[in-house]
């Protein structure tokens, strides 16, 4: 069976549905329409990545050298750094940036953040996930990050180094990077202040969002008191 692993899979399962013959319809026999479930294994399966080592930063340091030495061309596979302070690791791909590029200027970009996720499945330690997210090319499928960051820390500094990082990738390509109009992300004041500083990078544009964020915390201040 053939299954594309980005692609939804209710979606994929509504397709083999309307792909079924009368015959097998009346018949009860839905072998190549597999449920939702089944497809969400194989889709989990699919993506589940060989780590070489049980020590973690043994194996993520072999995972880089084997990309950086087998893969091609000038963005080398996926797992682009590894951070030690802060703990952390940048993920993004030639394609992706590539697929960023030609969508930065017309189509929403969402720079996105969580923690609560992570902390349920890590318990206590505390750990972040941060990605930049596109409308995948291909209608049907998912959102697709163009670049991701995990890492133990919650600040500016670390958040602008991420969003460096994939800037520099890109100019790295095309020898300049996109400055996206429709740029969208949740109330963090860390992530806008992070997400002004290497999107809209002049000094007017950070004075001129700072001065809204006092404004902003003066009126609602106010008005609760």
């Amino acid at each position: 069976m053939k299954f594309v692993e980005h692609q939804l899979p209710r979606v994929y399962h509504l397709k083999c549905l309307s792909n079924l013959s009368e015959q097998e319809i009346e018949s009860s026999c839905r072998d190549s329409a597999p449920r939702k479930t089944v497809l969400k294994q194989i889709r989990y399966e699919a993506k589940k990545v060989l780590i070489p080592f049980e020590d973690e930063s043994k194996s993520l340091s072999e995972i880089h050298s084997q990309q950086q030495q087998y893969c091609i061309g000038m963005i080398k596979g996926t797992l682009q750094m590894i951070l030690s302070r802060p703990r952390g690791i940048i993920l993004f791909s030639e394609s992706t940036v590539r697929i960023y590029h030609s969508l930065a200027r017309a189509d929403v970009i969402y720079v996105d953040a969580t923690g609560s996720v992570l902390t349920v499945l890590l318990g206590n330690k505390s750990c972040y996930a941060y990605e930049i997210v596109v409308r995948h090319p291909n209608q049907g499928n998912l959102p697709l990050a163009a670049a991701s960051y995990f890492a133990t820390s919650h600040n500016i500094p670390s958040i602008s180094y991420f969003l460096q990082s994939f800037c520099h990738a890109e100019s790295t390509l095309y020898r300049k990077r996109s400055l996206p109009k429709p740029l969208m992300c949740d109330g963090s004041t860390t992530l806008m202040n992070a997400k002004v500083a290497y999107f809209r990078c002049s000094k007017k544009h950070q004075k001129l969002f700072t001065s809204l964020l006092v404004d902003c915390f003066r009126e609602v201040h106010l008005n609760v008191l």
